[in-house]
């Protein structure tokens, strides 16, 4: 299988059903200027609700095109589904995310790096993106956060029209309350800054989930 996108496109896209495990679809978008072998991959941590195939209606095309476009290949997985709050099955150690970067490194087509990751995290996705960086700051390339959750607290106070879905996924809100000084980057900044250097964010001043402040 040939990973150069057709004339005319500017990215070639693979849907996958075979990824790190049964129902886990991964999508990989490679750029023209793919070389492969060795790229850095970027990992993208979906928002709330979304799966991969989602996200090609189209409605992401401008993030992937613009990553892609730079060479380095895009990784889109649920990440174990979609509705995960930054639990340790998905940001810890063999967790969802290095299962997708190990799929990533196997594929003959792609074989590419997972020792230096960039990620990329839209809402809910910020929280996990941000969640795997700091406990992986050695691999971290790059970290760009959109609508980004930098107060969990705050962001579950201020949307209890969400609050059932962060319960289901943490059992009850009094695990989620007690699991955030472990998941809070509010309570995680002194081992997010030697890596703050490396991070973008971009929110709205409009958004009525995340207080811009």
């Amino acid at each position: 299988m040939s990973i150069v996108p057709p004339m005319g496109n500017t990215r070639w896209v693979r849907s996958s059903a075979d990824g790190p495990a049964v129902g886990e679809t991964v999508s990989l978008h490679v750029g023209r200027l793919h070389a492969p072998f060795g790229d850095i991959p970027v990992v993208y941590f979906h928002d709330f609700g979304l799966d991969p195939d989602a996200l090609l209606d189209g409605a992401f095309d401008g993030i992937f095109s613009a990553i892609t476009s730079t060479s380095y290949p895009m990784l889109v997985a649920r990440l174990g589904g979609t509705s995960q709050w930054a639990t340790s099955d998905v940001v810890g150690a063999s967790g969802w995310v290095d299962d997708v970067l190990t799929w990533a490194v196997a594929q003959p087509q792609l074989l590419t790096r997972s020792d230096r990751v960039a990620v990329v995290g839209v809402g809910m996705g910020s929280l996990n993106a941000l969640n795997w960086a700091w406990r992986n700051p050695g691999k971290v390339l790059a970290v760009a956060l959109i609508a980004p959750i930098v107060d969990a607290d705050a962001f579950y106070a201020d949307n209890p029209s969400l609050q059932a879905s962060i319960n289901a996924d943490w059992g009850s809100g009094a695990a989620w309350t007690a699991a955030l000084p472990d998941i809070d980057p509010m309570h995680n900044l002194d081992v997010i800054r030697p890596f703050a250097h490396k991070m973008g964010l971009c929110y709205g001043d409009v958004d009525t989930q995340i207080d811009g402040a």
